[in-house]
């Protein structure tokens, strides 16, 4: 190997050379390291003589080495090649340089030329050359194709990386984008249901105003036409009243003429003339009427005591033609009689007088034993039965002193559960189920005959006292007829439910009975008959208890006559209700106290003189209750007597009842009139059938679910 002088001599030979002012070109990539072995290996070759220099440069100069353009020197940039190319020219340029005007390296060669070898050296040298630039630019190509790749890589994940995001950012945008359209979509919806909503309630609101309107307008049209239509009924009113008026003077002055013009006056019903007068003072009060009619409102009581009293007065001139011609037939008959009458006069009056006889014998018995001042007030018979009745209360009462009478607190406690143990189911009694009624019959007798029952969780006997059980009967028979004056006389059907009970028990004591009556007699004296009359030496009070009248102890006050009406109605009802009961133990059993007991004590009271008021009121409320069956038992004879009562009775109930208490009068005749003419009393209200025992029922509640007594 030669020094570094020698390489800088040939390089400045060569530089001096025509080869190496040859311009190159730079993008050739050549490096320095190539350059400067190329060189030592020529060095060490013998020294070219000047014509193979000059054949070596012109090669030279014809191959003009430039660096391969490819895509990927171009691309690559490298800036090491540029600089290694720098190198090689600047080395060549100092040859050059040196071989103008010194000995150099280029010595040597030009004697390995002269020689015949520098021809294939450098071509050897050139293959090489090309050889490794080729290898170059493989490995340049290599590494531009692995960065190329790399830089594809990351360039596809950066894609991939950017699409991701983008992708997420425009999901994330769509989210948003979804949201706000949800959100303004309810909010849309909230506005158009707050509008639909607020459209609803003008629309309601309207509606309600419109009904508001309408229903007002309805009321105004609804009051001027209830006006109209009260001011039409108070005309026709007006003119109904006016109008039974005008018939009522009609009937009047029909019934005058009828008895002026009637020829058999001395046969004439002495009724008859009352009848005209009757008519006449109807009209005169219907006068009133009209007068009190255009100055009041209530038009309609005015009504109906117009249509009543023309109804009156019809009913009246019927009877007034029917005693005339009555009359006029009595007339006809006289004559024809008169001479039947004479020639029978004689044997009739022997058995006049030897009947008489007979019926004085009888009458003094009965009067012997009846006391003078109750002559017309009760029948013997009734006269004997209420005393001993009476009698017999009064015996038991003392018998039961005991109890009754103020002790200590634990016979206060016995006397108390044996109220309680019979006031509990009488108090409970209604008409809901035959089962009911048994189970009230049922509990009572078990009570009576000695058996323990339980009342609101306490278990009572009788037997706690030797006379619990009269003292029991005594009271069941007080609280029973104590139910008429209070339960009935409010509630006129609830006296059936109350009957069937009692005659239930009566059937299975008999004593019972005979203590109800003798109750009934002592609270109500109508229910013997009896009219009791005001002994001497007798205050005004204590007659009036005895007549059965509420007293007050304290100030002395007496009861109203309504209300002892009332309560003795309702007692009267009682009373009837039991007579014509049925049993509960079946149809087929005897009635302890049956209807023939109601024709006894309706010809007891007809045979009496009527008293004020309470004779109709009396006589109406028991025919109203028992006189269905009295008809259904008795037929024609009942129809009979219903005759003698209306024509003979009641005149005179009328003519000792004053004119402003012809209420119950009223009532009476108009109910027995209108029995007589249809032949047939209506079932009252409320009556219990003889089916009514057979019906299935719900058992009945306990006592406990009635507290009171």
């Amino acid at each position: 190997m030669s020094s570094p002088s020698v390489s800088s001599s040939v390089v400045q030979a060569l530089a001096s050379s025509s080869k190496g002012r040859l311009q190159y070109d730079r993008e050739w990539n050549f490096s320095k390291a190539n350059t400067l072995k190329t060189f030592h290996e020529c060095a060490a070759e013998p020294k070219l003589s000047s014509p193979l220099f000059r054949t070596v440069s012109s090669k030279w100069k014809d191959r003009s080495y430039r660096r391969p353009q490819s895509r990927e020197s171009s691309l690559s940039g490298d800036e090491n090649d540029d600089s290694d190319y720098d190198a090689v020219s600047s080395s060549c340029d100092s040859d050059d340089e040196q071989s103008n005007g010194f000995p150099g390296p280029y010595h040597a060669l030009d004697q390995s030329l002269e020689a015949g070898k520098t021809e294939v050296s450098i071509r050897h040298h050139e293959q090489e050359g090309e050889k490794k630039i080729q290898e170059k630019v493989d490995k340049r190509r290599q590494q531009f194709r692995e960065k190329s790749q790399t830089f594809e890589a990351a360039a596809m994940r950066e894609c991939a990386s950017r699409t991701t995001a983008y992708r997420q950012a425009e999901q994330a945008l769509c989210l948003d984008l979804a949201e706000e359209m949800r959100r303004i979509s309810l909010e849309c919806e909230e506005k158009r249901v707050e509008a639909e909503r607020s459209r609803q309630q003008k629309r309601t609101e309207r509606i309600d105003f419109l009904k508001q309107g309408e229903a007002k307008r309805h009321e105004i049209a609804q009051e001027e036409r209830r006006r109209e239509e009260e001011a039409q009924r108070r005309r026709e009113a007006i003119i109904r009243i006016k109008s039974n008026h005008h018939n009522i003077l009609h009937l009047a002055a029909e019934a005058k003429h009828l008895l002026t013009q009637c020829e058999h006056k001395s046969h004439l019903d002495e009724s008859a003339e009352q009848l005209v007068k009757d008519i006449e003072r109807k009209a005169e009060k219907t006068k009133q009427l009209v007068t009190e009619a255009e100055a009041t409102e209530f038009l309609v009581p005015l009504v109906q005591n117009t249509e009543t009293a023309e109804t009156e007065s019809k009913t009246a001139i019927d009877t007034l033609k029917q005693l005339i011609g009555k009359a006029a037939l009595k007339a006809k008959k006289a004559a024809e009689e008169e001479k039947a009458k004479k020639e029978e006069e004689v044997r009739k009056k022997k058995e006049a007088e030897e009947k008489l006889k007979q019926q004085k014998q009888a009458s003094r018995e009965l009067d012997a034993k009846l006391p003078a001042h109750l002559k017309d007030c009760i029948s013997p018979s009734a006269h004997a039965l209420y005393f001993r009745l009476q009698k017999k209360q009064q015996e038991i009462a003392k018998r039961c002193e005991s109890i009754t009478a103020q002790g200590d607190a634990q016979s206060k406690k016995k006397k108390f559960d044996l109220q309680k143990a019979v006031s509990v189911p009488v108090n409970a009694i209604s008409s809901q189920s035959a089962a009911h009624l048994r189970d009230k019959v049922s509990r009572l007798s078990d009570l009576l005959n000695g058996k323990t029952v339980e009342v609101s969780g306490a278990k009572i006997n009788v037997g706690v006292h030797k006379d619990g059980s009269l003292f029991c009967l005594d009271y069941l028979a007080k609280k029973l007829v104590l139910q008429g004056s209070q339960q009935v006389s409010s509630n006129h059907e609830s006296a059936f439910p109350f009957a069937a009970v009692t005659v239930g028990l009566w059937e299975q004591f008999p004593e019972l009975g005979e203590l109800l009556l003798a109750h009934f007699h002592s609270t109500c004296p109508y229910t013997v008959p009896v009219y009791i009359p005001k002994t001497q030496g007798q205050s005004s009070n204590e007659h009036y208890k005895a007549l059965g009248y509420r007293v007050n102890e304290e100030d002395g006050t007496v009861e109203s006559d309504d209300k002892y009406e009332k309560r003795m109605s309702g007692i009267i009802r009682l009373y009837a209700a039991i007579i014509q009961s049925t049993p509960p133990r079946g149809v087929g059993k005897a009635h302890p106290h049956g209807i023939e007991h109601g024709w006894t004590w309706l010809s007891r009271l007809v045979n009496l003189s009527p008293r004020s008021n309470i004779t109709a009121t009396m006589l109406y409320d028991f025919l109203e209750v028992a006189g269905h069956d009295l008809m259904k038992t008795y037929k024609k004879q009942f129809q009979k007597l219903l005759v003698l009562i209306c024509k003979e009775f009641y005149p005179k109930i009328e003519a000792v009842t004053s004119e402003s208490k012809r209420g119950p009068v009223t009532r009476l005749k108009l109910f027995l009139e209108t029995c007589i003419k249809s032949g047939k009393i209506p079932e009252p209200k409320g009556r219990l059938s003889p089916s009514f025992w057979t019906r299935q029922a719900t058992p009945p509640p306990s006592f406990d679910d009635y507290p009171g007594y």
